[in-house]
Order: structure tokens, then C-alpha cells, then sequence
């Protein structure tokens, strides 16, 4: 088994005898997460293993109070069922956000913190459209704000950091090959300024456009697609 779960074990067995039972609590968090990954793996030789382990920590002359050897079960099926579904969950959500969604989670991410306006230029969109993206967020619980002066400054809730070490995870195991994408122009040209729009016109009359800027702002946003 991984020295690491034995650890875990150990730590919860301490716990037990010295009576701390707000750590052991902590421990059994730990474990419970080990057991839903090795059923989401389908891991199911080790079960056994950890159900005597656990087994082993309960003492038999014990008197239980009845209600709360109940509850105590039920919090257990809840935080084992919990953890199962989540990973199906973030999935979900992951798939339901938009290019745009997960390019400002990004930006949010590297920033920490950033106001709306700043977050718009970046993405080169307008802020009015920026605000409806953001607050879609909020409803989201993807990110939330805190007032500083006259500003508001956006920043990414633990939920939405979760969402976006998923997505990057995704990204990492799928990423696609820029030769093998096509590219739509139209999305960037919606996002130019006006000057950007006349000079890539002008590249393009010229024959001297390049697709190396558009192609380095395509990859800003499929890379959390």
C-alpha cells in the first residue's frame, strides 16, 4: 500500500489513543479521499486491506452512544458519495463554460487580483460585455469581488480555482496541434481596435500579414477549451 496512506493510518490510529479527535477527524478526510479515488480507479484489491486497518482502530469494549454511531455513518456516506460525484460535477461545468469564460479565469488566476476594466483590455473586449461575462461568473460562484476605493477587484473562488486546475488538466492530456486547428479570423477581428483592424488589412493588401500574432492570441483562448 502507499507509504503515504500507511502514514495516514498511523496518524489516525495517534489521534485515536491521545483522544484528539478534531485531528483524527482530519485524518479520516485524508482516507476517505484515498478509498474515492481507488473506486473512481477501480482499485478494489486494496479495500479490503484499508477495511481492516480501519477494522483495527475500533475497539470492541467500546460503548457506543447509538446516535452518534448513526450520524457518525451517515456524515461518512456523505463525504464518500460527495467525493465521487464531484469529479463527474467539475466535469459538467467545465464543459458548459465558454472559451471567453475560461480565458478570463486564466487571466483572473495569473493576476490574482484585477479590476473589470483591466480585465477587458486584456482580453481586448469591451467592458460593458466584460461586466456581463463577470457577472455570469459570480452566479457561477467562479469568482468574486471585493470593493477597494471606487474599484472592484475580481478574484477567483476556491470552487473556481478548482474548475481551473481541471480544465488545465484537460489541457495537458488533449492539448490540440495548431497545424491540424483551423482558425477563425472572425473572433479575433470582433476583439480589435479599430487601428488593429486598419494595420492587419494593411498587412494583408501588402502580403506582409502574418498569422504569428493572431496565431499566439488563438492559443490564449482554445487552450481551455
Amino acid at each position: 500500500m502507499d507509504t503515504v496512506k500507511l502514514i495516514s493510518y498511523s496518524k489516525l490510529t495517534a489521534s485515536l489513543q491521545s483522544k484528539n479527535f478534531e485531528k483524527a477527524e482530519i485524518d479520516l478526510y485524508e482516507i476517505e479521499d484515498y478509498i474515492s479515488q481507488l473506486l473512481l480507479n477501480g482499485e478494489f484489491g486494496l479495500l479490503r486491506e484499508i477495511n481492516q486497518k480501519l477494522i483495527a482502530n475500533l475497539d470492541e469494549n467500546t460503548v457506543f452512544d447509538r446516535q452518534s454511531f448513526v450520524m457518525g455513518k451517515l456524515f461518512t456516506l456523505v463525504e464518500i458519495l460527495d467525493n465521487l460525484v464531484r469529479p463527474y460535477e467539475i466535469a459538467v461545468q467545465v464543459n458548459a463554460l465558454t472559451a471567453l469564460e475560461k480565458r478570463a479565469m486564466r487571466l483572473i488566476h495569473e493576476f490574482e487580483e484585477i479590476v473589470q476594466s483591466d480585465l477587458a483590455e486584456k482580453m481586448m473586449i469591451k467592458t460593458s460585455y466584460m461586466s456581463n461575462v463577470l457577472k455570469k461568473m459570480r452566479s457561477l460562484n467562479l469568482v468574486y469581488y471585493k470593493n477597494s476605493g471606487k474599484y472592484r477587484w475580481y478574484a477567483l473562488t476556491p470552487y473556481g480555482q478548482l474548475l481551473l486546475k481541471s480544465i488545465q488538466e484537460i489541457n495537458r492530456e488533449d492539448r490540440p496541434l495548431l497545424e491540424d486547428t483551423k482558425i477563425d479570423d472572425t473572433i479575433f477581428l470582433e476583439r480589435m481596435s479599430k487601428s488593429e483592424r486598419n494595420r492587419l488589412d494593411f498587412e494583408r493588401s501588402t502580403g506582409s500579414y502574418s498569422r504569428s500574432r493572431i496565431d499566439d492570441e488563438y492559443w490564449d483562448i482554445v487552450e481551455f477549451r
